[in-house]
């Protein structure tokens, strides 16, 4: 009858293939436009401290110049424009795909399928446009960066607070861990290209959120090796590169298996390929060729989740997608 009371149930109900691969890319998206408005954030505020004196040095500004171009948030013409106008073209950028205000619209139409899984405040949150912004004045350009970093934040909180703890959340912060993890090989291979810079190793203590934890354990300034140790490979670390796969294979292990043969599927042994040998290095055995060699197999293991659990007709695009990601 209409009065009866339902059998006590604590799953999540059906996960439809096609809603696992939206929140695995809705948090991609949004991890990746949190980055790169991290980037824009570094970049104008050195370029306030530059005028009256301190701030980053030119070698530092055009590492993350590069990152921006490389991600295809401004076209590589722009590179050699003034900074306040190029993060201006990187926050407004719609049509190259990397640029924020594109990421964010990727997101928010992802996010339109997602409606009925999110609660009022979370797609409150999440559907709110990209501020307006003036490239002829930093200052201004600069708080709308703190704004939307804000607003990634609060997202953050939200999902953490108010997400079952189900297959759906696992796909959605498995998407949110692989590109973490990708955009810190990223950053931190660029950032240390070269010889040894402080004002580099500093822009990427604040990139990754390392900054205070950082000066609470050395006395000490920006200096490779500690830098390195913290952002790659402290598992105690949130923003670190190990955490985030430590992460990604405690939330595979908890999805469910094809088979009763307890043999891990791909994607598992893709995730523990990646970590264990991260688990016993030391970071004076990290260089440039090893993080490139970890990014690579961070898409293999992309790949590996979508082949396993997404739809297939739609393999061509989130490749294209992927590519891009990386």
């Amino acid at each position: 009858s209409s009065g009866a009371v339902p059998a006590i149930r604590r799953g999540g109900g059906i996960l439809s293939s096609q809603a696992a691969d939206n929140l695995f890319w809705f948090s991609r998206y949004g991890e990746r436009a949190e980055m790169t408005v991290r980037i824009i954030r570094s970049l104008l505020g050195s370029s306030i401290e530059v005028d009256s004196g301190t701030g980053q040095n030119s070698a530092a500004m055009d590492r993350l110049v590069s990152i921006l171009v490389q991600w295809g948030a401004v076209p590589a013409e722009d590179a050699k424009l003034p900074i306040t106008q190029l993060c201006g073209r990187a926050f407004a950028e719609k049509k190259m795909v990397g640029g924020v205000s594109a990421l964010i619209g990727s997101m928010r139409g992802i996010g339109r399928s997602l409606r009925d899984r999110f609660t009022n405040d979370f797609w409150r949150t999440a559907n709110r446009p990209v501020p307006i912004v003036d490239s002829n004045h930093a200052e201004s350009m600069l708080k709308s960066a703190n704004m939307l970093i804000e607003r990634f934040s609060a997202l953050s909180g939200l999902a953490a607070e108010n997400m079952v703890r189900g297959p759906g959340w696992r796909f959605f912060d498995m998407g949110r861990r692989v590109e973490r993890a990708l955009n810190t090989c990223r950053i931190a291979r660029r950032l240390t290209d070269g010889p040894e810079d402080r004002d580099s190793l500093g822009a990427l203590l604040d990139l990754t959120d390392s900054q205070i934890v950082y000066r609470s354990r050395y006395l000490s300034g920006p200096m490779r090796d500690p830098v390195l140790d913290l952002v790659l490979l402290d598992p105690n670390n949130t923003r670190s590169l190990v955490y985030q796969l430590m992460a990604i294979e405690e939330l595979i292990g908890l999805l469910p298996a094809l088979t009763e043969d307890e043999i891990p599927e791909r994607p598992l042994r893709e995730a523990r390929s990646i970590l264990r040998p991260l688990e016993s290095l030391t970071i004076d055995q990290i260089a440039g060729d090893e993080l490139q060699e970890i990014e690579t197999r961070l898409l293999g293991l992309s790949d590996a989740i979508s082949e396993r659990y997404f739809l297939q007709y739609e393999k061509s695009d989130r490749a294209e997608r992927d590519n891009f990601l990386a």
